[in-house]
Formats: structure tokens, C-alpha cells, sequence
């Protein structure tokens, strides 16, 4: 398998394999903004000021997996078209130390207060 070259995926027919720059949708982007500040507001209302703040962190970091177009289903994709099972290997990598990162501390009962 040539590592230097330019990998290219078959595309089903009638599917076209280039993206243009996606336009904003104001109506959403509007919508999920309010959502997310309301959602933000009652959490620090209800739970505190912390758990509203890691709420939008969350919402942060789910942005920009979602521009990055990140998705568990392409690694899956490349590795059944292409044979390459780099992204499988590192999600499972990603998995095995997640679990051996919070295991413990879940089975402790109680992590950082």
C-alpha cells in the first residue's frame, strides 16, 4: 500500500464526492444558540454555576467536533472500501484508555469533591 499517495474513496452512483462550503442557516444556528443559553441558564439555576458551565463546554466541543466532520462511521467506511484500519485502531485505542482512565475512579465512588 503506497502511505505517500493520495487516498481516494469510491463514491456510490449518483453521489458526488465534492463539497462546496456549507451556507450558515441562521434559523438554526439562532435557534441552537437560544437553546443552548436557556439550557445553560437552567442548569446554573438548578445545579450551580459548574454544571452550567461544563453544559457549555460540552456544546463547545460538540461544534467543532461536528466542523471537523468527525464521525465514528468513517473509519468504519474507510477501513470496508480501502482496507485501512488506522481510524478503527485509534478509536479503540481511544476506548482502552478512557476505560482505564475512568474505571477506577467510577468504581471509587466519588472523583475530585
Amino acid at each position: 500500500m503506497n502511505r505517500t499517495g493520495t487516498l481516494t474513496v469510491p463514491t456510490p452512483v449518483g453521489v458526488t464526492a465534492e463539497r462546496g462550503p456549507r451556507r450558515v442557516q441562521p434559523r438554526v444556528v439562532g435557534a441552537a444558540g437560544v437553546l443552548l443559553l436557556g439550557l445553560f441558564a437552567w442548569l446554573a439555576a438548578q445545579y450551580g454555576l459548574r454544571h452550567g458551565a461544563l453544559f457549555l463546554v460540552g456544546g463547545a466541543l460538540g461544534l467543532v467536533l461536528y466542523q471537523s466532520f468527525f464521525g465514528f462511521t468513517t473509519a468504519f467506511r474507510l477501513f470496508v472500501t480501502v482496507g485501512d484500519g488506522r481510524g478503527i485502531r485509534a478509536q479503540m485505542l481511544m476506548f482502552a484508555l478512557a476505560t482505564a482512565i475512568f474505571a477506577p475512579m467510577l468504581a471509587s465512588g466519588q472523583v475530585l469533591g
